[in-house]
């Protein structure tokens, strides 16, 4: 046992005043922050402890579910399903794959460089608005399985405010602390909007029957 504790590597750790702006990520987390690192003390820090060490355990835990069960679609596939719905399954997946990864890699690497911090925040945010896209998409394939145009319409709809409203990760200062509201603001945004054709879309289903 002391063996295996001795492999897990330590690092200093810090106050909250003790390090740069940018690498303070909560307030009310007042120390067991990590340094300034580089790329491999980055990787090996996800085997120490510090205040990272639940958000990026909990993430890869959850990718690799994830992982698991796209190996078992891929290899052993429903023959009953139809293909165009193991489809639907596998996009699932792999946009929840890659939710879990890209958060995974924020928390490892926020504390390399400003720089790297803010991009890997801007594909952090990307990945979790991939995660709404997929599963909201996925209900529209299914909630209009019988109703083509109306299935067409509302894919096309979504992905659409998908798509601007993740353009927006390119803009660099959403990254920037000042600009956090609209980082919480734009989530809000999408699932209102996510709400009103969910409420327009019963409201249909209701004048059809």
């Amino acid at each position: 046992m002391l063996s295996v504790i001795r492999l897990i590597p330590s690092y200093r750790l810090y106050k909250i005043d003790e390090v740069e702006e940018y690498n303070r990520s909560n307030p009310y987390i007042r120390t067991g922050y990590r340094g300034n690192l580089d790329w491999t003390d980055c990787l090996k820090s996800i085997f120490a402890f510090h205040n990272e060490t639940l958000n990026i355990w909990t993430h890869l835990f959850g990718f690799f579910i994830f992982v698991g069960l796209f190996v078992r679609e891929i290899l052993f596939p429903d023959p009953n399903v139809h293909f165009g719905d193991w489809m639907i399954l596998v996009g699932i997946i792999v946009s929840y794959q890659a939710t879990m990864i890209l958060s995974a890699l924020f928390h490892v690497f926020s504390c390399h460089s400003k720089s790297v911090s803010q991009n890997c925040l801007s594909l952090d945010l990307l990945g979790i608005s991939l995660c709404l896209l997929s599963t909201y998409l996925s209900g529209i394939y299914y909630a209009f399985y019988c109703d083509l145009f109306w299935r067409n319409f509302y894919l096309t709809t979504v992905g659409g405010i998908f798509i601007i409203a993740s353009a927006a990760q390119l803009w660099p200062k959403i990254t920037q602390d000042e600009y956090a509201f609209y980082r919480n603001d734009r989530i809000i945004y999408i699932v209102g909007t996510l709400r009103i054709l969910t409420d327009n879309s019963l409201g249909l289903f209701e004048r059809n029957k």
